[in-house]
């Protein structure tokens, strides 16, 4: 085991706690806290190093984890459902859900969305339709 292996599970052991407390504090959920907390020690590790010269490096943990939950939150906000972007959603028969005539099979890709949309959503191009 090398030397800053070694510094960094002291650093782990001695700051988890800390910086999970101050993470949840900030974020409410004790799980997405836990996550976000265990992104940062890996994102740590991975640049140990550099992290270990930084002037605090418990507040470079917090800040990782806080910053990481904000872009999640960025990105999630950015989704759209499916049925928002294309207007379209699949009829489904109550009774047989999965069951599709063979022309509407044959039209879809399999999940049911038409091909030609699909082609479009995939690609973003309306070339593509064809």
């Amino acid at each position: 085991m090398g030397q800053s292996q070694l510094e960094f599970e002291a650093f782990y052991a001695a700051a988890k706690d800390d910086c999970l407390r101050t993470v949840f504090a900030c974020t409410g959920d004790p799980h997405r806290a836990e996550d976000l907390v265990a992104e940062a020690f890996a994102r740590a590790w991975a640049s140990w190093g550099r992290v270990s010269r930084h002037p605090a490096p418990r507040a470079w943990i917090v800040r990782t984890a806080l910053n990481q939950g904000v872009s999640v939150w960025r990105r999630r906000r950015r989704e759209l459902p499916l049925a928002e972007l294309t207007g379209w959603e699949p009829a489904v028969d109550a009774a047989r859900p999965c069951a599709k005539p063979s022309a509407v099979r044959s039209m879809t890709c399999g999940c049911g969305f038409p091909r030609a949309r699909w082609r479009r959503a995939v690609t973003g191009s309306a070339r593509a339709a064809g």
